[in-house]
Protein backbone atom coordinates (compact mmCIF):
# COMPACT_ATOMS: atom_id res chain seq x y z
CA UNK A 1 0.00 0.00 0.00
CA UNK A 2 1.50 3.29 -1.01
CA UNK A 3 0.80 6.76 0.30
CA UNK A 4 -1.92 8.71 -1.47
CA UNK A 5 -5.62 9.17 -2.03
CA UNK A 6 -7.91 6.12 -2.19
CA UNK A 7 -11.54 5.62 -3.12
CA UNK A 8 -13.23 3.51 -0.42
CA UNK A 9 -16.28 1.34 -1.03
CA UNK A 10 -17.80 -0.77 1.72
CA UNK A 11 -20.69 -3.17 2.27
CA UNK A 12 -21.88 -3.47 5.86
CA UNK A 13 -24.66 -4.82 8.03
CA UNK A 14 -27.05 -2.02 7.03
CA UNK A 15 -26.13 -1.41 3.40
CA UNK A 16 -23.26 0.01 1.40
CA UNK A 17 -21.30 3.24 1.33
CA UNK A 18 -18.39 5.05 -0.27
CA UNK A 19 -15.84 7.65 0.73
CA UNK A 20 -12.19 8.57 0.43
CA UNK A 21 -9.08 7.80 2.48
CA UNK A 22 -5.80 9.68 2.38
CA UNK A 23 -2.77 7.72 3.59
CA UNK A 24 0.41 9.51 4.68
CA UNK A 25 3.04 7.39 6.40
CA UNK A 26 1.24 5.68 9.26
CA UNK A 27 -1.68 8.16 9.31
CA UNK A 28 -5.08 7.71 7.66
CA UNK A 29 -7.68 10.46 7.21
CA UNK A 30 -10.83 10.52 5.12
CA UNK A 31 -14.56 10.80 5.02
CA UNK A 32 -17.80 10.86 3.10
CA UNK A 33 -20.90 13.06 2.93
CA UNK A 34 -21.78 12.61 6.59
CA UNK A 35 -18.72 11.29 8.45
CA UNK A 36 -15.00 11.79 8.78
CA UNK A 37 -12.48 9.06 9.58
CA UNK A 38 -9.05 9.20 11.21
CA UNK A 39 -6.58 6.60 12.36
CA UNK A 40 -3.53 4.58 11.42
CA UNK A 41 -2.22 2.04 8.94
CA UNK A 42 0.29 -0.78 9.44
CA UNK A 43 1.91 -2.39 6.39
CA UNK A 44 3.93 -5.57 6.10
CA UNK A 45 4.65 -6.85 2.61
CA UNK A 46 1.34 -7.00 0.77
CA UNK A 47 -0.66 -7.12 4.04
CA UNK A 48 -2.44 -4.04 5.39
CA UNK A 49 -4.21 -3.26 8.66
CA UNK A 50 -6.13 0.02 8.88
CA UNK A 51 -7.68 1.20 12.14
CA UNK A 52 -9.98 4.21 12.07
CA UNK A 53 -12.49 6.00 14.25
CA UNK A 54 -15.56 7.65 12.72
CA UNK A 55 -17.33 10.87 13.69
CA UNK A 56 -20.39 12.57 12.20
CA UNK A 57 -19.81 16.01 10.64
CA UNK A 58 -23.21 16.60 9.05
CA UNK A 59 -26.73 16.45 10.44
CA UNK A 60 -28.34 16.49 6.98
CA UNK A 61 -31.40 14.30 6.61
CA UNK A 62 -30.79 10.97 4.92
CA UNK A 63 -27.12 10.62 5.86
CA UNK A 64 -27.09 7.37 7.76
CA UNK A 65 -24.22 5.15 8.81
CA UNK A 66 -24.06 1.52 7.71
CA UNK A 67 -23.33 0.61 11.34
CA UNK A 68 -26.23 2.40 13.00
CA UNK A 69 -23.82 4.32 15.26
CA UNK A 70 -22.07 7.63 14.59
CA UNK A 71 -18.87 6.87 16.47
CA UNK A 72 -17.25 3.49 15.89
CA UNK A 73 -13.78 1.95 15.87
CA UNK A 74 -13.21 0.08 12.61
CA UNK A 75 -10.42 -2.35 11.73
CA UNK A 76 -9.78 -3.30 8.10
CA UNK A 77 -7.40 -6.14 7.26
CA UNK A 78 -6.47 -7.22 3.79
CA UNK A 79 -3.88 -7.39 1.07
CA UNK A 80 -3.16 -5.36 -1.99
CA UNK A 81 -2.70 -6.29 -5.61
CA UNK A 82 -1.61 -3.52 -7.98
CA UNK A 83 -3.76 -0.45 -7.26
CA UNK A 84 -6.50 -2.23 -5.30
CA UNK A 85 -6.82 -3.43 -1.70
CA UNK A 86 -9.53 -5.89 -0.64
CA UNK A 87 -10.31 -5.96 3.08
CA UNK A 88 -12.49 -7.60 5.67
CA UNK A 89 -13.66 -5.30 8.41
CA UNK A 90 -14.84 -5.44 11.98
CA UNK A 91 -16.35 -2.89 14.35
CA UNK A 92 -15.38 -2.89 18.04
CA UNK A 93 -18.83 -1.66 19.11
CA UNK A 94 -20.59 -4.45 17.19
CA UNK A 95 -18.98 -7.79 18.13
CA UNK A 96 -19.50 -10.38 15.42
CA UNK A 97 -20.52 -7.87 12.76
CA UNK A 98 -18.29 -7.95 9.72
CA UNK A 99 -18.18 -6.09 6.43
CA UNK A 100 -16.19 -5.90 3.22
CA UNK A 101 -14.21 -2.95 1.89
CA UNK A 102 -12.35 -2.17 -1.31
CA UNK A 103 -9.78 0.61 -1.61
CA UNK A 104 -8.68 1.81 -5.05
CA UNK A 105 -5.66 4.10 -5.42
CA UNK A 106 -6.45 7.42 -7.12
CA UNK A 107 -3.53 9.82 -6.74
CA UNK A 108 -0.48 10.85 -4.72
Amino acid sequence: MRDGLYRLRFQGPRGWGAGILFVTGERVRGGDGGFYYFGSVAREGDKVEIKVETRRHSQSAGLETIFGLDEVHVTLTGSHAAERILCEGSVAEMPGAQFLAELSWLSE
